[in-house]
């Protein structure tokens, strides 16, 4: 009797956390702190089952030898900016967003018993993107707003919105392999409705990546299609593109145009007041100051002051001051944080990355596919990394490392 309510137990936990991981991509952006509902709802079930199993009914968790990599890594990337918060005598508050990384520790745990299933990550993901692109299409067009999801950052949304898109273009492609085109052809119009919240949302920083993204997908994708089905993608996805670029309602042409004059005045003239002269003048600004305190960094306290010397000598410009980080995760890390805290970065970027890399070459078609995911994902915040301090927000935090235990889990459950 107690066998099968045992039983019963683990089949409505599954259920619960399947459901969760599909509201988990489908309510991202639905409001200003959405991100966190259904994750930190993952966290606490995690938490309670970790320590059932552990001091209750005395069972062991299964550990795998890649868990223990990423749970490391996950610890050092905690431990070194906690280091430096307290070397450069930084307040507490700075290491709340980086504590939320060790809540998702249990949930690595969590699914090595309780399998997510390859279905619920393969059908949140693109609706999740739809939904994305529809919010901002009404926002735009229906409510004229200036921009989509005023209660976030707008990079931050572009950013996210454009990686559900590539990835939602991936399962597409999943599904043309799998001969089931009317699947296909929904979750390349969500990987559209995708592009289109990030264009609309006038982040660049999302675009810079995306040669590089499309290429990777067909790479991985091209010998299980036929050729045809090949050049149509490209086509269509060609073309749509160039909607998206060209079409005034997105102002993508003009951005991509001012991101070009910008980079023109900024070297040739030291314009540093535009967008991106802005950018270049913080990114030699963190360069210098790495220069000076290259191990445990200036902290964020510290960094202020830096830029304030930094304006008496007339290296910055005096609206660079204004800017709380280098808008560049690499240099705001190791400027903040030294090179310390660049290694804690790179752990968390880079262990996740190899395992999915190595798990692209297993025969399985499924966990081809959504190792393919994990790999989008983080090239993706490789990219867009380069130009906004991702991880420092909130929304980034949760976004980058809860879909990286959820790939990583999914992969799990489909090799076991």
């Amino acid at each position: 009797m107690f066998s099968s309510y045992a039983k019963k137990s683990k089949v409505s936990l599954t259920f619960l956390i399947n459901v969760l991981v599909f509201l988990f991509y489908t309510t991202l952006l639905i409001t200003q702190k959405s991100y966190n509902y259904a994750s930190m709802a993952l966290a606490v079930i995690a938490l309670f089952v970790v320590l059932y199993r552990l001091f209750y009914t005395k069972q062991r968790i299964p550990v795998y030898q890649y868990d223990k990599k990423i749970i490391y890594a996950f610890i050092a990337y905690f431990c070194t900016i906690a280091l430096s918060v307290f070397i450069t005598n930084d307040g507490l508050r700075e290491i709340d967003n980086p504590s939320r990384v060790l809540l998702f520790i249990p949930l690595i745990l969590l699914f090595s018993t309780l399998p997510i299933k390859i279905n619920t990550v393969l059908y949140a993901i693109p609706t999740g993107s739809a939904i994305i692109g529809l919010t901002a299409a009404i926002q735009i067009l229906i409510l004229g707003q200036e921009k989509p999801f005023p209660d976030h950052m707008h990079i931050q949304a572009g950013n996210i919105s454009v990686t559900l898109a590539m990835m939602s273009l991936a399962i597409s492609i999943y599904w043309g392999i799998k001969k089931q085109y009317n699947l296909m052809l929904m979750c390349f119009i969500c990987a559209s409705l995708g592009m289109l919240a990030s264009a609309f949302s006038g982040a660049r920083g999302g675009w810079v990546g995306l040669p590089a993204i499309l290429a990777i997908i067909l790479f991985f994708s091209y010998k299980n299609l036929n050729k045809k089905l090949t050049l149509g993608i490209t086509f269509i996805l060609s073309i749509m593109i160039s909607g998206i670029v060209i079409s005034p309602k997105t102002n993508v042409l003009n951005r991509i145009q001012l991101a070009q004059a910008e980079v023109i005045n900024y070297f040739e003239h030291n314009e540093r007041s535009s967008s991106l002269g802005a950018r270049f003048d913080m990114w030699n600004s963190a360069i210098l100051g790495i220069q000076q305190k290259p191990l445990f960094g200036w902290g964020k306290n510290g960094y202020v002051e830096l830029k304030r010397s930094q304006l008496e000598q007339s290296i910055i410009a005096e609206g660079t001051l204004k800017f709380n980080d280098a808008h560049n995760q690499y240099l705001d890390t190791t400027v903040k944080r030294g090179a310390l805290g660049l290694l804690g970065l790179l752990a968390v970027i880079l262990i996740p990355l190899v395992y999915f890399i190595s798990s692209i070459r297993n025969t399985s078609l499924e966990i081809k596919t959504v190792a393919l995911l994990g790999i989008i994902h983080i090239v993706s915040t490789l990219f867009f990394s380069t130009s906004q301090t991702f991880l420092a927000h909130n929304s980034g935090t949760v976004f980058y490392f809860v879909s990286v235990v959820i790939l990583y889990g999914t992969i799990k459950s489909l090799k076991k």
